[in-house]
């Protein structure tokens, strides 16, 4: 794939190559917690869409294939009950205060929430642990009227701010893409004579 971008120094119109990832047979599950008002509004907008839907930056359109507003019930679930995940999973590590899974999942920190009204843009961040299909879960956990499992977020985290008078570059391993990213500056600086180790903190 190519990408149109003009110069403006040289004033020509230039031709970049540009990579995007394929996703294939990708189906998503989605649950949005919310006033009443606000979950009819949005359900009528994704029924009845004014433009196509898409994720990313356009470059993946959306076929819906069901919406519709769901009640929710909290159980216990006792490990010799523990139910096997459906689907692959981000759940928040608050969950995992009050539940157990059987097997070891993946820390990300995904960007949650984004103030777009002043540059540069302020992030909010969450923990969660993807686990794959399969992967066996008990303790305390929400459940919605269908019987899948509910991973809600609580209110938004901690925002990434710029403290005054401090220049930094905050890289987040959230993707093999950024975490490839983040060991090329950090071979980078190491080679220059940085101590890279006072530069990396490590989530547990």
């Amino acid at each position: 794939m190519w990408f149109r971008k003009y110069n403006f120094k040289d004033k020509v119109l230039e031709k970049l190559p540009l990579q995007v990832p394929i996703l294939h047979n990708l189906r998503l599950l989605i649950h949005i917690k919310a006033e009443e008002k606000l979950l009819e509004e949005m359900e009528k907008a994704i029924k009845e869409p004014k433009e196509l839907l898409f994720l990313s930056g356009g470059e993946y359109p959306v076929k819906v294939e069901e919406v519709k507003i769901v009640q929710c019930e909290e159980k216990e679930i006792p490990e010799e009950d523990a139910i096997k995940l459906k689907h692959n999973a981000y759940v928040p590590k608050k969950i995992l205060e009050k539940a157990s899974v059987d097997k070891k999942g993946v820390l990300f920190s995904l960007s949650y929430f984004y103030k777009n009204s002043q540059k540069p843009k302020t992030y909010s961040w969450i923990d969660v642990y993807y686990f794959q299909k399969g992967t066996q879960i008990y303790g305390s956990l929400i459940f919605d009227e269908d019987g899948y499992p509910v991973f809600l977020t609580e209110s938004v985290g901690e925002e990434l701010k710029r403290p005054e008078g401090e220049e930094y570059v905050k890289f987040y391993a959230g993707n093999w893409l950024m975490a490839s990213a983040c060991v090329g500056v950090l071979k980078v600086l190491e080679v220059q004579g940085q101590n890279v180790e006072n530069l990396v903190e490590e989530k547990l």
